[in-house]
């Protein structure tokens, strides 16, 4: 895997405020990373007349994502190429040292200029491809992405590539499910279906910050500043969970079920763990009064 060329220049310097994320910093020593896996979406929910739309890059780690840098959007709908730039950006000048093996990200994170950022950048990258795209053919023609991959039955598979996709050469790869859905990837390395499966992982992030854990939709914040500021302190209680989990599962073991997935994440086994410990010192303490 080729090792990331040196930060670019960012051309949206008003954008990365503040310089160096704290919460970032402290995370990276808690877990020792020198090479690491990102991924990259959006969490989104409306609150009165008002919707709440953040942009988080996340370390993929044992069937989680840990979240270490985000940035509240002050707008509806899909992110763009510059505040995308930002965090990777961000992510590189804070840790120059840190090797990136792979970004995985869906269809919404796709386009010519920023896959043209990534590769100058030397990140290698999975991502999803909308199923409007088209592949350069010779003379000039383009061919419909999903042409080459329709007849495909469920659970079938194929690769194709290297072709002109997005401006870049890529190879492609695509599985028709079970649903009848037929995602495609693409990356530069030939990396496939499997590989993307990582991502999944950003949707753990997000369930355990809402409904699954921490509920942060029922605070009714609104004001980007303030649910930033919130979103550091659950960034900082997930890390704590999570090696709570770790060690929980040291402990003793958390069971796997029959289809092969344990049946809690180690968030949630700490989280679960902490909240114990926590409650049984403050019946201690009352017990002494």
């Amino acid at each position: 895997m080729r090792h990331n060329q040196q930060p670019l220049a960012n051309p949206f310097p008003c954008l990365l405020l503040p310089a160096l994320h704290p919460v970032a910093r402290f995370v990276f020593p808690v877990f020792g990373w020198q090479n690491v896996r990102l991924t990259l979406d959006r969490t989104t929910w409306e609150y009165s007349k008002s919707c709440i739309n953040i942009l988080v890059l996340a370390v993929v780690w044992r069937g989680v994502a840990i979240q270490v840098l985000w940035e509240t959007l002050d707008k509806k709908g899909n992110s763009n190429t510059g505040e995308r730039m930002v965090l990777l950006e961000l992510f590189r000048e804070t840790f120059p040292e840190v090797h990136i093996e792979t970004l995985y990200a869906d269809r919404e994170f796709i386009g010519n200029g920023w896959l043209a950022y990534l590769r100058q950048a030397g990140i290698s990258y999975c991502i999803r491809c909308k199923e409007n795209a088209q592949i350069a053919g010779k003379g000039g023609t383009r061919q419909a992405l999903n042409s080459h991959f329709r007849a495909l039955k469920t659970g079938e598979g194929k690769r194709l590539g290297p072709v002109m996709l997005y401006g870049q050469q890529h190879y492609l790869e695509a599985t028709r499910l079970t649903d009848g859905q037929l995602p495609v990837v693409c990356s530069e390395e030939g990396k496939g279906i499997e590989a993307y499966g990582e991502r999944w992982q950003i949707e753990t992030l997000f369930g355990s910050l809402k409904s699954k854990g921490f509920n942060l939709e029922d605070t009714h914040m609104t004001a980007p500043a303030k649910i930033d500021r919130l979103m550091s302190v659950l960034a900082i209680g997930f890390v704590l969970s999570c090696r709570a989990g770790e060690a929980e599962d040291k402990r003793r073991p958390i069971k796997v079920k029959k289809h092969g997935r344990p049946a809690q994440s180690l968030f949630r086994a700490g989280l679960d763990r902490l909240v114990s410990v926590l409650f049984r010192g403050i019946r201690l303490l009352e017990f002494r009064r």
